[in-house]
């Protein structure tokens, strides 16, 4: 395994081909307010006398246009084969659910009313996919909707 060690604890997994170059930095830790759960490992530079962040997984595959989405959704694992590049939408197709109050236990499916309403956000739009008289109805409209609208991108609740 090439693992990186990171502060709190934590450890990126990288390819053997980005090892050695990668291991020759100090790696910091970000995590987003919104999703405590995902770490990203980035790097402090100074360019012009201020400081940026180099996240890691965008400078493994040289810092694209756009973004970097990590295909099993684990912002550890940093394996060129686990990157690829992605639009705003693409990525977000591929995010894990938010829980709220509303929520059911699927991706896509909230509660309504005493039904189980479904819906996805594709190109900043909300889709409204009906209301069901289960979850499992709900989250199985939502699946077949984000397969058709984000593909290879698409993350879909498993039942």
């Amino acid at each position: 395994m090439n693992r990186i060690l990171l502060p709190k604890g934590l450890s990126v997994l990288v390819s053997l081909q980005d090892f050695e170059y990668l291991k020759g930095f100090n790696w910091c830790v970000w995590s987003p307010k919104t999703s405590p759960h995902l770490h990203y490992p980035y790097r402090n530079v100074r360019i012009n006398g201020a400081r940026k962040k180099i996240f890691m997984h965008r400078e493994i595959l040289g810092n694209p246009v756009g973004e970097v989405d990590h295909r099993d959704g684990d912002s550890l694992n940093n394996q060129r084969e686990n990157l690829r590049t992605a639009s705003t939408s693409q990525n977000q197709a591929n995010s894990r659910k938010h829980q709220d109050a509303t929520s059911s236990r699927y991706k896509g499916v909230t509660r309504h009313k005493g039904a189980f309403q479904a819906q996805l956000q594709c190109n900043k739009k909300r889709v409204y996919l009906g209301r069901f008289s289960t979850e499992e109805l709900a989250a199985r409209a939502y699946n077949q909707a984000a397969r058709a609208a984000f593909g290879e991108f698409a993350r879909v609740n498993v039942l």
